[in-house]
């Protein structure tokens, strides 16, 4: 017989785990994507250039709830479909 032994399996702490899902990562990189916004449009002090977070969300917000938003969308896929890049005649709703 040999005196080799199979390795033996480690586990991770759970938090190392947690801190590895993609989930925690897509949120690290949102939250400091969102606190350099507020701190550069804090900072500038100028609404019309850069407004802060909150006011962007909420004309956000606002504008999908009103359906203008959606409704823009859809017409700017309309218009850009793949027929009209490839001179095809196309379809109207």
């Amino acid at each position: 017989m040999s005196d080799i032994a199979a390795p033996k399996l480690v586990h991770a702490p759970a938090l190392r785990r947690a801190l590895a899902g993609t989930l925690w990562r897509r949120f690290v990189i949102l939250a400091g994507f969102a606190l350099t916004w507020e701190l550069y449009a804090r900072w500038l002090d100028n609404a019309l250039l850069l407004p802060t977070l909150r006011p962007t969300l909420s004309a956000l917000w606002s504008a999908i709830l009103s359906g203008e938003l959606p409704n823009r969308a859809a017409t700017s896929l309309r218009v850009s479909s793949p027929a009209t890049h490839w001179g095809l005649p196309s379809r109207r709703c």
